[in-house]
């Protein structure tokens, strides 16, 4: 089984860490999945979606980075993943200096990116991954002068059954 490395920025609310934990709904039977929270920004508190990735991974397979970053690397190393899954663009949560290691022409892993965010000025983007992985058409018009391949991965509409209102009382 293949083996994915998902590094996010932070866990807290919202729909980065939303959109992370569908994904892994949806690959977590085809993919060994691993996941690493950048940053705990939330002190225990907002744990909500947080608690639902834990609950859809393997407890060893979760990891939260504290002050001294390279830790990444020794989890890299340790896991050996096949792809590297960035929920957001390095420029926006990484020190330069583990995004060239990480973004390094010698790595062995397969690199993708997602943002999250609609702000870039593509044109000062400074870490190129193997694929964008977009959550809308907008950013994929966004990044076309950027010659990576690019792929729409939208969340899913799901329907639910509104109860009553008395029941829902």
């Amino acid at each position: 089984m293949k083996k994915i490395l998902f590094i996010a920025p932070h866990l807290s609310t919202g729909g980065l860490p939303q959109y992370l934990t569908k994904k892994i709904e949806l690959i977590k039977d085809e993919f060994d999945v691993y996941v690493v929270e950048w940053v705990d920004c939330t002190g225990g508190r907002l744990v909500v979606t947080k608690n639902k990735i834990l609950d859809l991974v393997n407890k060893n397979n979760f990891f939260t980075l504290g002050e001294d970053k390279t830790e990444l690397f020794d989890l890299i190393d340790t896991i050996q993943p096949d792809i590297i899954h960035l929920e957001e663009i390095p420029e926006y949560f990484m020190d330069d200096d583990i995004a060239r290691k990480l973004y390094s022409v010698d790595r062995n892993y397969f690199l993708v990116e997602t943002s999250h965010d609609s702000s870039m000025d593509t044109n000062t983007k400074i870490f190129f991954p193997d694929k964008f992985m977009f959550v809308s058409n907008w950013q994929i018009e966004q990044y076309k002068n950027i010659d990576i391949p690019k792929i729409l991965v939208e969340y899913p509409i799901e329907y639910i059954d509104r109860p009553s209102r008395e029941d829902a009382l």
